[in-house]
């Protein structure tokens, strides 16, 4: 079976003792059950997969293939004759859209490692038919609730959300599985009984009308509703301050962008790859182009010399900085820092 009825043993494997890291060997491939392979469809049932076998505790990673019963990606096809040979599967919308998982579940850094599956808080999350990819719903959330991630299968309905603290605000956020865009954040009360109303889903609907992704953070008074520093960002690099008044000093060498303050380290460092950017380079992922730090990406420009990311340190200081190349570059130089929007404890 390929199909969502199958994400539940995953659960199972998260919770073995002693505990054992688990993924989905054998998903939904692209071009399986009543999908045509490349279709828009086709590209859902992977996206199921994708997100509801990872927030069922499949944080081990995830296999995409493509082709369908007839082969393809996964028999390795590249004879003339074949129907679908690797070169052309790999570029069917299903497999690009693969990296966004990776987006929207590193999206808090490596806090990803604290989440345990929780789906059955979800309520309905399980209305239909278990042999599709349609109308189920999935949950994970860390130890405290802080960080919550849920999936919603095109055909649900508006969901609750139970067992939380009443009186929590969270900020909420929907996430686009086919762009890797994230869409305006809202902030949500806990009600008394300790259950939270999902959002609408996007286009202020209470079914869905495709997929979509929602990521739940404990709001913070003193990030204020986007979770960003308010601060506008300056065109070259020079000194800012922190919330408690102390200077932070930001400087940038060998790709790495240092800022010296009140931390208890006395500063952080964050160090970049090189991102190329000629105009005969090939494509690449740009959201590999930070990778420590808990870094992700906000907003690129379609020319993808212009990048606009976040970094969120181990105490808790958000990093907010745009990087552009020039002409002819090839490593990415930072021309804009919007340091921090809390003090450090």
């Amino acid at each position: 079976r390929r199909t969502h009825a199958v994400y539940e043993k995953l659960t199972e494997i998260f919770r073995a003792s002693p505990p054992i890291p688990g993924l989905n060997g054998e998903p939904y491939y692209d071009g399986m059950l009543d999908a045509e392979p490349g279709s828009e469809k086709a590209a859902r049932y992977c996206r199921s997969a994708a997100y509801g076998s990872v927030l069922s505790g499949g944080l081990a990673g995830h296999i995409y293939g493509a082709g369908g019963w007839q082969g393809g990606l996964w028999s390795g096809e590249v004879e003339p004759e074949s129907a679908y040979p690797i070169w052309d599967v790999i570029r069917w919308p299903s497999a690009d859209q693969m990296r966004h998982v990776v987006t929207f579940l590193f999206s808090e850094g490596d806090r990803y490692r604290d989440l345990v599956p929780c789906s059955e808080r979800l309520s309905p999350s399980r209305e239909g038919d278990p042999e599709s990819c349609e109308e189920w719903a999935y949950c994970a959330a860390t130890e405290d609730d802080d960080l919550i991630l849920a999936y919603f299968e095109k055909g649900c309905r508006q969901a609750v959300l139970s067992r939380l603290a009443p009186g929590t605000r969270y900020t909420a956020r929907w996430f686009d599985p086919r762009t890797g865009k994230w869409l305006p954040e809202t902030v949500l009360t806990v009600e008394a009984g300790g259950t939270l109303a999902c959002p609408a889903f996007p286009g202020n609907t209470a079914v869905a009308e495709d997929d979509w992704a929602l990521k739940l953070t404990r709001y913070d008074s003193k990030k204020g509703e986007n979770g960003e520093a308010k601060e506008a960002a300056s065109n070259t690099l020079e000194a800012h301050k922190s919330r408690s008044g102390a200077p932070l000093s930001v400087s940038w060498a060998d790709n790495r962008l240092t800022i010296e303050g009140d931390f208890p380290t006395g500063k952080i460092d964050v160090w970049y790859l090189e991102a190329f950017c000629r105009n005969d380079s090939h494509d690449r992922n740009w959201h590999e182009t930070v990778i420590p730090h808990r870094t992700r990406l906000l907003e690129a420009s379609p020319d993808k010399k212009r990048l606009h990311l976040q970094s969120v340190t181990a105490d808790g200081v958000v990093v907010d900085h745009v990087i552009t190349a020039g002409v002819g570059e090839v490593d990415f130089r930072v021309r804009a820092v919007n340091p921090t929007s809390q003090p450090s404890t």
